[in-house]
């Protein structure tokens, strides 16, 4: 084996060797309960970010568990077309010619599209490779693939027929920079700096208005946004609100218009917000849409899909930007002496998930989804358990957005995507034919209309594409072959896990449940994992803006991808969000230089025994002479085969974190801080059997342990699996048996007992203390010590009486008394679960120097000591300093309380 671990080379070795050899591939034939998981598709023009790291790192760590475990898994990857981030990106590219995608015309952009898609959309995919996915790259899709567009079509014409499918002309969430509508959860609300606009709407022929006066009362309206003055078509007020009783079948001008609107009474009203009389602009909130509809109001579209106004806004408006027509209404409106006052606001403000522009209200004809008749069996699948989510709090978010969910917007005006199969008659679109082909809504129109001379030319397409999302919800089938029954989807649906962060349970885990329900009548999955959001260190949302984003290609390079999944899995808990910098990623590198150091330790001793090999000792049945075995080694054995079983209860569980910090704790402390050492003895010694012995169960519990840890750490493992001789040529790791207990015979053979590794556990603690004793005593690391062991019982005495070679060479000690009574000795001391230890420092140290050394320790602490109490003590420090300052004093007080009493105790000693 080389000196140095080389990541780089080992991890692009073998990827590709797992690729060649099907690794990653099963078949519904092969045999074994099925296990799998559908991959969340990252976006076609995505690059690798630390979430999907995270949330891959995590799928792969079960997969993998899983396939060890005799499973027959299938973890399916893709990619999904993203059709506003990707068109955008090709109109970007196009801007750059000089050109837009209308110059090209439709067929020419998205045949552009496919173009970019074939050459850039693989960047993901091979990103994914470079961090270790074992994804079943054959089975590989795309949610615009033949495939999934046949399932898309076959969806919509289903839900259709149904009457869970409409066109309306609704209020809906609009992007005027993509162009296009947005459902509700596609819109982010973020905090705004913004006003409040009172304005005066004169009261036609007001009482308290003179003849020839008829405007001089009015009504004080608030708004937000001026500039859908224009759109007004009247002002509501709360039927129960004495103060505008008398208002009520009144008119009031509309002011710059000259426009007479109603006043009306509705209950959407609420007394208390702004002035108690709000504007009602039907075609640009949804509100007042409704409020609209109920008291049968005119519907003005004031705004063109670009975000500039059109010539309903009015002559001197038209073709403003939205948000400069908000500053010509109000010049306007204060020169005309209609704005009473403008207040500060703060509000929040819808943005586009994708482009983050201020998202826009606006009516508009669109094609919808009845959700709440898909929604009642979703919900019902998760009360019932039939699905459950981990952590289970999620569940009550889902239930929230579930019972209150409206219905969703599917169309979206753009190019690339799945196009709507709807066909009207050409310049009638009341003649709506729905059909999954061309073709087929032909036959039917031919059956209205009675005329079987009509050609597909008298046809034409809706224009609109579907949402993304609408793709997406039907993941987990669509990639199985669904509508076709495949052997596939007969066997791996419904997927085992799903595997997500918790900002996508809305737009995607949610609508899933309800399609894989309504289609397969089964839910998609038995257990939605939801993990946290990867943070910096700070605890804030990573993101190019704040340039606190960590590359997870850079960590790979420079870590290595096994650093980088170890170390996520080691601080993330499934509870809360992960917090990250990079000097973290030095844990997993640093235990992947750990346990190479301890292969090479084991091969330079092996090389040193004639026809030691490491692979006759790696079953999980083993060959050992009880005789030889010690009690360090009959613990080390049933330790290795504790922690399989709890990692495996772990894993279960969906505790990946603790998985990984019980395989971390037993490979570095157990193995190889702990047993490596103690075995040296032995090593290096001249008796040939024990040290034969020693490498056989070295060689066995290091098997174990590369495959407990092979989920966490592929590449590292793999490699050693190879170099330890473990595998033979074509035999991979992760075709290795997950750990196996012992057979019940053996571990009556060697004596593998409850009383011996309690023992050890305790003698670790025994060897700890006495080390620490040392240290605290200022004893030299090359002077052997004397040890007094006192003990409750004979039967302790006993075990430590066997045991005394190695306890002594562990401690660096000549001379071990072990003793059951007698009274307590005036001197350094421990209490532990064995006894207590004792150092006798006669011989050992300057006693009198050490003391003086410790007196002049114990001064300088009490020093400080006073020194804070002081500042701690004075009210004015406690009371201005920032909260912070005064906490950092308190931490400072407690442990120097902490380390004087440490002091003391050593002082007495050595004054004693």
């Amino acid at each position: 084996m080389d000196k140095h671990y080389d990541a780089k080379a080992v991890e692009e070795k073998w990827y590709a060797w797992w690729e060649q050899h099907g690794c990653f591939h099963a078949e519904p034939g092969d045999g074994g309960v099925p296990y799998s998981v559908v991959i969340p598709p990252p976006n076609v023009t995505g690059i690798l970010h630390m979430g999907h790291a995270l949330n891959q790192t995590i799928q792969d760590v079960l997969v993998r568990w899983r396939r060890m475990s005799g499973f027959n898994t299938l973890w399916l990857p893709g990619t999904d077309h993203a059709g506003i981030a990707t068109q955008n990106v090709v109109e970007k590219a196009l801007k750059k010619e000089g050109k837009r995608r209308q110059d090209l015309g439709r067929e020419a952009f998205v045949e552009r599209v496919w173009e970019w898609k074939r050459q850039y959309g693989g960047t993901i995919v091979h990103q994914q490779r470079k961090l270790g996915n074992s994804t079943d790259w054959q089975r590989e899709r795309f949610t615009f693939d033949e495939g999934c567009s046949k399932a898309v079509a076959k969806v919509f014409c289903n839900l259709y027929d149904e009457g869970l499918v409409y066109k309306g002309n609704y209020i809906v969430n609009w992007c005027p920079r993509c162009g296009t509508a947005l459902a509700n959860d596609e819109v982010e609300h973020e905090p705004n700096h913004g006003h409040f606009w009172y304005i005066r709407y004169p009261v036609v022929d007001s009482e308290k208005g003179a003849a020839g006066e008829p405007y001089q009362d009015y009504v004080m309206v608030a708004t937000t946004r001026p500039e859908t003055l224009p759109g007004d078509t009247a002002v509501a007020v709360n039927p129960k609100d004495e103060r505008y009783a008398h208002l009520l079948g009144k008119t009031v001008i509309l002011p710059l218009t000259g426009r007479e609107i109603p006043v009306i009474a509705d209950d959407y009203v609420d007394r208390e917000f702004g002035t108690g009389i709000v504007k009602i602009t039907p075609a640009h909130d949804p509100n007042d849409f409704l409020v609209g509809k109920r008291h049968d109001l005119a519907e003005i579209n004031i705004m063109n899909g670009d975000g500039t106004m059109n010539e309903l806004a009015g002559a001197k408006y038209c073709g403003m930007d939205r948000f400069k027509c908000r500053e010509a209404i109000v010049a306007d409106l204060e020169a005309g002496g209609y704005l009473d006052h403008i207040e500060d606001l703060d509000n929040q403000v819808g943005h586009c998930y994708r482009c983050h522009e201020v998202v826009e209200s606006r009516l508009s004809k669109q094609w919808f989804v009845k959700m709440k008749p898909l929604a009642e069996p979703a919900i019902e699948a998760v009360k019932s358990g039939e699905v459950r989510f981990v952590p289970d709090r999620w569940s009550k978010i889902y239930f929230n957005w579930m019972n209150n969910i409206q219905d969703w917007c599917i169309s979206r005006q753009l190019w690339w995507g799945h196009r709507i199969p709807a066909y009207y008659l050409r310049g009638n679109e009341d003649s709506v034919f729905v059909a999954e082909t061309a073709e087929a809504a032909l036959e039917k129109a031919k059956n209205a209309t009675g005329d079987a001379a009509l050609t597909l030319a008298d046809l034409e397409q809706d224009p609109d594409v579907l949402d993304t999302w609408f793709s997406s919800w039907l993941w987990p089938f669509s990639t199985l072959g669904w509508p076709e029954k495949t052997d596939d989807l007969d066997f791996y649906y419904p997927t085992s896990d799903l595997v997500t962060a918790q900002d996508i349970i809305f737009f995607w885990v949610a609508r899933m449940m309800m399609a894989g329900i309504h289609f397969m009548k089964k839910p998609p999955f038995k257990n939605i994992v939801i993990h946290g959001i990867v943070r910096d260190a700070q605890g804030r949302k990573m993101s190019k803006s704040l340039g606190n984003s960590l590359d997870p290609l850079e960590l790979i390079e420079a870590y290595s991808a096994d650093a980088l999944r170890f170390s996520l899995a080691l601080i993330t808990s499934l509870d809360c969000d992960t917090k990250v910098d990079k000097e973290k990623f030095e844990i997993g590198r640093n235990f992947g230089t750990k346990i190479w150091n301890a292969a090479r330790f084991m091969q330079m001793h092996a090389e040193k025994v004639p026809g030691f090999s490491f692979a006759a000792n790696a079953g999980d049945r083993l060959v050992l002479n009880s005789e030889l075995l010690t009690a360090d080694d009959r613990h080390l054995l049933l330790k290795c085969e504790r922690v399989a079983a709890q990692i495996t209860a772990l894993l279960e569980k969906y505790r990946i974190q603790d998985g990984a910090l019980a395989i971390y704790d037993f490979i570095w402390t157990d193995f190889c801080d702990w047993y490596l050492e103690y075995a040296k003895t032995g090593l290096y010694g001249e008796d040939e059997a024990r040290r034969t012995q020693l490498l056989a169960i070295m060689a066995n519990v290091f098997s174990r342990a590369l495959r407990m840890l092979h989920p966490y750490m592929p590449f590292i493992t793999e490699e050693l699996w190879h170099q330890m001789g473990y595998g033979a040529d074509g035999e991979s790791i992760m075709t290795a048996p997950w750990p196996a207990a012992f057979a019940d015979g053996d571990k009556q053979a060697w004596g593998l007992t409850d009383t011996v590794f309690n023992y050890v556990e305790q003698k670790r603690e025994l060897v700890s203390a006495g080390r620490a004793l040392r240290s605290n005593y200022n004893v030299a690391p090359a002077k052997y010590a004397h040890f007094i062991i006192h003990v409750a019982d004979q039967a302790s005495a006993d075990l430590i009486n066997a045991d005394a070679e190695s306890l002594k060479t562990l401690l660096r000690s000549d001379r071990l008394d072990v003793v059951t009574e007698g009274e307590k000795k005036a001197m350094p001391s421990s209490l532990v679960r064995l006894g207590t230890i004792y150092l006798p420092l006669e011989g050992l140290v300057d006693v009198a120097a050490e003391a003086a050394r410790v007196k002049g320790e114990l001064d300088k602490a009490r020093g400080f000591l006073k020194g804070v109490e002081a500042k701690l003590g004075n009210a004015g420090f406690v009371a201005k300093a920032p909260a912070a300052v005064v906490e950092q004093q308190r931490a400072k007080q407690a442990e120097l309380t902490e380390t004087i009493a440490k002091l003391e105790k050593l002082y007495q000693a050595f004054t004693a």
